[in-house]
C-alpha cells in the first residue's frame, strides 16, 4: 500500500469531509483516506496511487474542491 500527502481546498464543513472521503473510497485500489480540516491536508493510502487528475474530477464532480500534490513528512 502506497500513502500519498495531499493539500486540500474546498472543505467548509464536516459533511463535505464525510462526501470526501465516502468518494475517495469509492475509487480502485483506495483502502484509506484521512482528511484534517484543520491544516487542509488529505492522506490516502491505495495500490495504486491513483493520478491526481483522476482525483481532481472526481472532487469536481461533487463540488468545489480540489487537491494539490505535496510531499508526506
Amino acid at each position: 500500500m502506497e500513502t500519498k500527502e495531499y493539500q486540500i481546498i474546498g472543505l467548509t464543513c464536516q459533511h463535505c469531509v464525510r462526501r470526501v472521503e465516502s468518494a475517495l473510497l469509492s475509487m480502485a485500489g483506495v483502502g484509506r483516506v484521512f482528511i484534517s480540516q484543520d491544516n487542509n491536508r488529505l492522506h490516502i493510502d491505495a495500490n495504486p496511487i491513483p493520478p491526481t487528475e483522476e482525483i481532481n474530477a472526481l472532487l469536481e464532480s461533487l463540488g468545489e474542491y480540489r487537491v494539490s500534490e505535496t510531499p508526506v513528512k
